[in-house]
């Protein structure tokens, strides 16, 4: 009973997370239901849960336990579908240089941007943006362009808060666009949802 309470209430931690319920029989787990927002996709919160579990207990837990439920906490009269983060791969090479992949959906496409370059714990947090960026302007399009301005971490409140600065392009104009997010044990995925989180609100404006 301590182990399955200690495990839900680290699932409660997970971003995006708004309540899950662990069932066990003669301590075994039977099922694990997590609801949540749709800041992120299923596949990744399933991924996050798994790994609490190795990481906490030590063993391995059967993916098909668990189930995903995602609502709408926004406004009903939202007319968008929110870009999710699918997956964010960061590998570094035996010459220093990085290979990372971040994978994104949207309306039930996906978009994948890639970029290699020297890893640096500086410059690892920007390649993390740019390879962001490389899929959401394959999501945008030719006549919208998305750069990196600037990119800080802060502490607030006794959290990290990782804040990025984008120009979105077009033929006429340049408008900035500023987002945030809090880092929930995974400082890159914060920030790809610091990237997205500039944009989705603006995503009618700038899907092509």
């Amino acid at each position: 009973m301590q182990r399955k309470e200690e495990f839900q209430n680290t699932i409660l931690k997970l971003s995006g997370v708004i309540n899950s319920n662990v069932i066990v029989d003669s301590d075994l787990i039977k099922e694990i239901h997590v609801l949540t927002d749709q800041t992120r996709h299923p596949k990744q919160v399933s991924r996050d849960v798994q790994s609490i579990y190795a990481a906490k207990f030590g063993e391995v837990i059967d993916r098909k336990l668990i189930s995903i439920a995602q609502i709408d906490i926004e406004s009903p009269q939202k007319s968008y579908n929110r870009i999710l983060v699918d997956e964010v791969k960061y590998q570094i090479g035996n010459d220093a240089r990085a290979e990372v992949e971040v994978t994104l959906s949207h309306a039930d496409n996906t978009y994948v941007g890639r970029l290699s370059g020297v890893h640096t714990s500086r410059n690892s947090k920007r390649l993390v943006v740019e390879a962001t960026l490389a899929g959401l302007n394959e999501l945008f399009g030719s006549n919208q362009q998305i750069v990196l301005e600037d990119l800080k971490s802060v502490r607030m409140a006794g959290a990290d808060v990782y804040n990025v600065a984008l120009c979105a392009l077009n033929e006429s104009s340049e408008e900035m666009h500023i987002g945030s997010a809090i880092v929930r044990g995974d400082d890159k995925e914060a920030l790809v949802r610091a990237t997205l989180d500039a944009l989705n609100r603006r995503i009618t404006k700038l899907v092509k």
